[in-house]
């Protein structure tokens, strides 16, 4: 929905096969996620049964996850040093990919934009990153972090999506498209125009309406008007973005 998996597919060679790499991908995110859910339950677990606490009352998600639960489940095992030690080398690691990740599809359109190299964009972009990341670690880091966290992804990727589907199958065209596939992908050609024309732009619109209904009738977990309306903000303010670059 943000573009990184675009990005990194701008990359491939043109007869790469979308199917074959879509279901690559895939499978290897979920299976990732089930291993890791199997890991976080695991560490639960081992420290229900260590301290006598309900497991309820640990089943947490977020900033509590990772710097509450895991470093106590650390704590608890043999030489927690250096379990202690990877764990955090772990969140660096994540923290410094997700970083490229999310800043890669900006980087490549301003660089095909404005005729330049990645080491002339990349650093200013991460510069203004972390800058406008110092609110994330004052006193009030995990109030703001719980509103990007909620407001981003339920509307901003969405939106994203929902436009990408529509540009490609209005504006492009999704037969230009399907004639730029590789060969294997064009026995799915039916499946995909239906897919980028039909299926989904209306689950995406169904799931947008859904979530505004929602949070309109439940606003979100007791935060103040001004809050929420920042919330907005985070959601849909990045939105502008386009028509600033299309103009520029």
């Amino acid at each position: 929905g943000l573009g990184t998996l675009t990005t990194y597919a701008s990359f491939s060679p043109p007869s790469t096969p979308v199917g074959r790499s879509a279901i690559i991908v895939s499978l290897s995110n979920s299976a990732f996620s089930l291993f890791a859910g199997g890991t976080v339950f695991g560490f639960l677990g081992f420290i229900s049964h260590t301290t006598g606490e309900p497991l309820e009352s640990l089943v947490q998600s977020g900033p509590a996850l990772a710097f509450q639960v895991f470093p106590i489940a650390m704590g608890l095992m043999p030489l927690p040093q250096l379990w202690a030690a990877l764990f955090f080398l772990m969140l660096l690691n994540l923290g410094i990919s997700s970083a490229v990740s999310m800043t890669s599809p900006l980087t490549t359109a301003l660089c095909e934009r404005l005729g330049t190299t990645a080491r002339r964009v990349a650093p200013p972009l991460h510069l203004l990153g972390f800058v406008s990341g110092l609110i994330y670690v004052s006193r009030a880091g995990t109030y703001w972090l719980t509103l990007s966290d909620h407001f981003v992804p339920m509307f901003l990727t969405i939106v994203v999506g929902l436009s990408q589907c529509l540009l490609v199958s209005l504006a492009y065209g999704a037969r230009r498209l399907l004639e730029s596939l590789p060969p294997e992908d064009q026995r799915l050609a039916p499946w995909w125009a239906f897919c980028w024309q039909w299926l989904l732009p209306a689950t995406l619109s169904l799931l947008l309406l859904a979530q505004v209904i929602h949070e309109g009738s439940s606003p979100f977990g007791g935060f103040p008007g001004w809050a929420l309306a920042v919330g907005w903000v985070y959601s849909l303010g990045p939105l502008l973005l386009v028509p600033l670059f299309y103009c520029a």
